[in-house]
């Protein structure tokens, strides 16, 4: 996903064969480990890792949609990290059944137009947000 400092938002869903660049206009926008553009979907994987990512997807994506409308423009940095740490959403997922899985290994939150932002190494709800300064590129 690309995001410029005027929260214009690209989805760029890249496959060796074809990309697909998709531009969102509703404020809000999704990426996973799949193609979710019906054009591009052809292309997910179809084993139990594909399995694995369809099933977090499919639980991810309308939890995500329903929570940025209940919150459109009330949104800050806390509740973000509360989001993330959510498990019944499969926004947080890690060994969930005593068995090793895939899972999340870090989380960043961006803010288009600030120079800072809040990353949390491994799963939020075992983690803790950081707040990282990083100065502006020269144009020199």
């Amino acid at each position: 996903m690309i995001i410029d400092r005027n929260g214009s938002i690209a989805k760029v869903e890249a496959h060796r064969e074809k990309t697909k660049t998709t531009y969102s206009d509703k404020g809000f926008e999704f990426v996973s480990l799949r193609f979710d553009s019906p054009e591009m979907e052809k292309y997910n994987e179809h084993d139990e890792r594909g399995q694995w990512t369809f099933d977090t997807y499919s639980a991810r994506k309308p939890f995500l949609e329903k929570w940025f409308l209940q919150n459109k423009g009330n949104i800050h940095d806390e509740m973000i990290m509360d989001v993330l740490k959510n498990h019944e959403n499969k926004m947080c997922t890690h060994d969930y059944d005593g068995k090793v899985h895939y899972g999340i290994c870090w989380s960043w939150i961006l803010l288009p137009g600030k120079n800072e932002a809040a990353v949390c190494i491994g799963p939020p709800c075992k983690g803790q947000f950081r707040k990282i300064r990083y100065l502006e590129p020269s144009n020199g």
